[in-house]
């Protein structure tokens, strides 16, 4: 007689952003923890997601899937916008609840050059 060992999976706990600071450069690096309970299946991929806060379903957002770190570099946001970002873990059972964090991006420091009369 033959023996089955079912195994079962679940969905992961969701991971934890770790960025502290709430004002962001425009180009920033988003890092978090991994899940506390990974569901059963430790192949735990990551989905990040970001947008103008606050992301709706109809929402113009951008989504980065299975990423296998637990980081990635966001680049080219607006200055001066309140974003919201999700991170998400997944395996084979489906994706976990998101971790969401609201950074404001810093207002660009760039100055006009002055001329001070000099050019003609």
């Amino acid at each position: 007689m033959p023996i089955f060992q079912w195994f079962t999976t679940s969905v992961p706990d969701k991971p934890r952003i770790t960025n502290t600071e709430k004002e962001i450069e425009s180009s920033f690096t988003l890092k978090w923890l991994p899940p506390t309970y990974d569901g059963g299946d430790n192949n735990i991929l990551y989905q990040v997601e970001w947008g103008k806060k606050p992301i709706t379903d109809e929402t113009d957002r951008s989504v980065v899937e299975n990423i296998p770190y637990t980081s990635r570099k966001i680049k080219n946001l607006e200055h001066g916008v309140e974003y919201e970002f999700r991170v998400m873990a997944k395996n084979q059972a489906g994706s976990g609840e998101p971790d969401i964090m609201f950074f404001t991006v810093k207002e660009s420091t760039d100055k006009p050059t002055q001329d001070h009369g000099q050019s003609k």
